[in-house]
């Protein structure tokens, strides 16, 4: 007996299965608020001393990220155990201590770092790597961050190193985080230098990039978390600060309203109903926009072509362009019309 075909009554009702299937396993992204208690190694190279107070005594007014943001989340973290676990079959290469957390009371600073490495290479002798880096040793293990990145922001970061750059520099708060939380981890270990290794999801290429400790750079990290550890004590938040990184920061429309393009702050007009209403219909009618544009295209494809379709017609009436235009005399123009047929 033959199978059953997708017929379009059957097709409705597997595509109806299947979107519950998806339902299903999307109900497991969920995002949760967390409170912190301590100033957290991968979010104290943000440099804002509201974001950091904030953080810890209003979490709550920290958007939760989406169900989207949360899929690239764990998309990343895939990669982590593979890939370590990959780098420790390599024969001079060692990890080990892997999701490690650290810890520094005295300045209520913690985290967890994906490993420690350490390494020997074949191409310099252990007199000539200590040279390059003093406290190396072979068996001594230093922080690892692992970091999975998508192609385009893979490459930007691989052309940084190439160049000499910093990640203090990128272009995104976010990437600009990274150096804090490593050397956060290697003033916690004790450790002259750390590892990132920088892993492109797409292709799996990748990099490591050996970072020597900041020390002037950790003394800045030491003095934010002081900072925020008075403010926390006395439940107090800085007032913030106009800078590159709150567009896009996850107080900066919950507490701080601080406008880029109009000065150090919004025009408050929260009882301007008509305009609210003007900006909701806006935003409403804006994915219209672009369906009507693309559609618009692929009926413009049949340009020069009068057809007949079940409810409808499409005529094209040819015409020319001004003679004051001659860069345009040669190029065919068609005004288009479509009615619909008389039932």
């Amino acid at each position: 007996m033959g199978g059953r075909k997708r017929g379009e009554v059957v097709n409705a009702e597997l595509a109806r299965i299947e979107d519950d299937l998806k339902a299903q396993v999307d109900a497991l992204f969920v995002a949760k608020a967390y409170g912190r208690a301590r100033n957290w190694a991968g979010d104290l190279g943000f440099e804002c001393d509201s974001y950091q107070v904030l953080s810890r005594l209003h979490p709550e007014l920290k958007p939760l990220p989406d169900q989207t943001l949360l899929k690239i989340f764990r998309a990343s973290g895939t990669w982590e155990t593979p890939n370590l676990d990959l780098i420790k079959r390599a024969e001079g290469i060692f990890i080990q201590e892997q999701g490690r957390p650290f810890e520094w009371p005295e300045k209520q600073i913690s985290g967890k770092v994906d490993g420690k490495i350490g390494f020997r290479t074949k191409i310099m002798t252990d007199e000539e790597l200590k040279k390059i880096l003093p406290s190396w040793a072979e068996r001594k293990r230093v922080p690892l961050e692992h970091k999975a990145l998508s192609p385009n922001t893979f490459r930007t970061v691989k052309k940084l190193k190439a160049e000499g750059g910093s990640l203090l520099k990128a272009k995104y708060g976010w990437m600009q985080k990274y150096p804090g939380q490593l050397v956060s981890y290697e003033l916690m270990d004790g450790s002259e230098f750390g590892v990132w290794f920088f892993f492109e999801k797409v292709m799996g290429d990748y990099f490591f990039w050996i970072e020597p400790l900041d020390y002037a750079y950790g003394e800045t990290l030491i003095a934010r978390a002081e900072r925020t550890n008075d403010a926390v004590r006395v439940n107090t938040v800085p007032a913030p600060v106009l800078t590159d990184l709150c567009d896009g920061c996850d107080f900066e429309r919950t507490f701080c309203f601080t406008g880029k393009d109009f000065g150090a702050g919004y025009d408050i007009r929260v009882d301007e109903l008509e305009m609210n209403e003007t900006i909701r219909r806006f935003l409403e009618l804006k994915p219209i926009v672009k369906e009507y544009g693309e559609l618009e295209d692929e009926i413009k494809a049949l340009k020069g072509k009068n057809c007949l379709f079940a409810d409808y017609t499409l005529k094209w009436t040819p015409y020319k362009m001004p003679k004051m235009i001659p860069s345009l005399d040669k190029i065919d123009c068609f005004r288009m019309k479509i009615e619909p047929l008389k039932k």
